[in-house]
């Protein structure tokens, strides 16, 4: 189970340490839900809805890593290609684009789980949900 303050210091790993000039809102919600909006003019936005009423923030703060992942692919990506890959709603090409975001962030997962001291097990549910979401661009 990870507590909210597990994400606050998410959010701050990712706005101070790696990702300088990313902004970052979370919002409560009932359901878990995150957008990357890439930079108008020079700021880089994330905006994460969570569930206020949960005591598990783990499919927030996965998510929150997963939009983190997308900035750092437009970071790697040119505006007109970065657009066009988010614009596919489903496919091979969406999936492909998606599993590149989950796997960026990984990586900034894996360092924020090693500098927290969290349990190296949390990169497993990262890695099981991250499936799950990715399944949900197959075409059906």
């Amino acid at each position: 189970m990870i507590p909210k303050s597990v994400l606050d210091a998410a959010k701050a790993y990712l706005c101070w340490d790696v990702l300088p000039g990313l902004a970052i809102q979370l919002v409560p919600l009932k359901h878990a839900l995150a957008y990357y909006y890439p930079p108008d003019n020079q700021t880089h936005s994330i905006v994460l809805f969570y569930d206020a009423g949960t005591k598990d923030f783990s499919e927030s703060l996965y998510l929150l890593f997963h939009e983190a992942g997308h900035a750092r692919q437009y970071n790697y990506l040119q505006v007109k290609d970065f657009i066009k890959m988010i614009s596919n709603c489903k496919g091979p090409n969406r999936i492909a684009f998606e599993m590149q975001a989950w796997q960026l962030g990984r990586s900034y997962f894996i360092d924020f789980i090693e500098n927290q001291d969290l349990s190296t097990s949390l990169l497993n549910e990262f890695d099981r949900y991250s499936r799950l979401c990715i399944e949900s661009y197959t075409e059906k």
